[in-house]
């Protein structure tokens, strides 16, 4: 079994060595993720992104917020400080000149020329560091981020360009961690893909947009992270259809997957499509707890009904585009309900 990562195959091509190869344990309770539910007409699989939420999304937001805190907390500069302390600096430095200068004069009295040419240097960094503290208390009001890059830039010794490094990490971490906490907060637990046994077809939602297809017509792709249902969507303003990917579907592990691991999960699908839930479940029906840490749900879409049957029309030319053409999925970052 070999599935593309680029374009759809139906799934009706691995029925007949599906139903020889794969043996279908009945389970007493639960039928194994990612199943999430089964009854008489309804099996349902989850997406991938129920789980890569709380084992990825979830310890990379804690991540990025426990350094962003501590580098809120030890941010520099602290400009109230460098005000304050800019002229307790100057007079330190203007001692420093004045100290200095008595002992080059020595020094070149004494003709020790290298000593007089070690106490200018010294000299000559004391006047660039009051230089740059002096841009502190000739400011008026606060010290501004400008003010602070203004007296590094009179400093010299590459302070700036430090700073700058410092602001670009800064705001680089702030900026993720605020893309986690948006994506954690606005992000809805994505719809289900549903196998409807008594019709015979397959359908989903994804930001409000209806998908189906007949299931002797749904297409399978699959990528790193899992398979991928592909069904007939409708276009963002429903004046057409697409053919678009689910969200990847993982199974056991979160990446690194390979067509034969799908294979189990998708015998299970034709067994109950087939023979129903007793093929699957010894129990009368099967529903696993909804993933936490969701804020809100993918709503369910108006007219329903009638939409799944809308986009179940025009098979064949679904049929042949998922087959020739490259399907793009929705990807994670839709925040529609």
């Amino acid at each position: 079994m070999q599935l593309s990562m680029f374009r759809g195959t139906p799934f009706a091509y691995y029925w007949p060595d599906l139903r020889k190869e794969v043996q279908i344990d009945i389970e007493e309770e639960d039928p194994k993720e990612p199943i999430s539910s089964v009854s008489d007409d309804v099996l349902t699989l989850r997406t991938g992104s129920h789980l890569r939420r709380n084992f990825v999304l979830i310890p990379l937001l804690i991540m990025f917020t426990v350094f962003s805190a501590i580098m809120m907390v030890n941010a520099q500069p602290r400009f109230s400080y460098s005000k304050e302390d800019a002229a307790d600096m100057i007079k330190y430095h203007k001692n420093s000149v004045a100290e200095f200068t008595e002992y080059s004069i020595e020094a070149k009295k004494n003709g020790d020329i290298k000593k007089y040419n070690d106490y200018q240097k010294i000299i000559q960094r004391s006047l660039k560091q009051i230089q740059g503290y002096k841009v502190y208390t000739d400011k008026e009001g606060s010290i501004t981020i400008f003010t602070h890059m203004k007296a590094l830039a009179t400093f010299g010794n590459g302070e700036l360009k430090e700073f700058i490094l410092y602001i670009a990490v800064f705001g680089g971490l702030y900026g993720v961690t605020l893309f986690f906490w948006a994506f954690f907060l606005l992000k809805p637990r994505d719809a289900e893909v549903y196998f409807d046994r008594r019709k015979q077809i397959v359908y989903s939602w994804r930001a409000g947009r209806v998908g189906a297809a007949a299931f002797d017509k749904v297409g399978l792709m699959t990528n790193n992270t899992g398979l991928c249902i592909v069904l007939n969507f409708e276009t963002k303003k429903r004046d057409g259809y697409v053919v678009k990917a689910m969200p990847a579907i993982d199974i056991d592990k979160f990446v690194g997957h390979v067509s034969s691991d799908y294979i189990y999960t998708l015998g299970q699908i034709l067994a109950f499509m087939d023979d129903g839930k007793e093929a699957l479940i010894a129990a009368d029906s099967f529903e696993r707890p909804q993933t936490k840490f969701f804020l809100r749900d993918s709503k369910k879409p108006e007219d329903l009904e009638a939409r799944i049957e809308a986009a179940l029309k025009g098979g064949e030319e679904f049929l042949d585009k998922y087959q020739s053409h490259i399907i793009w999925g929705f990807g994670d970052f839709n925040f529609k309900k």
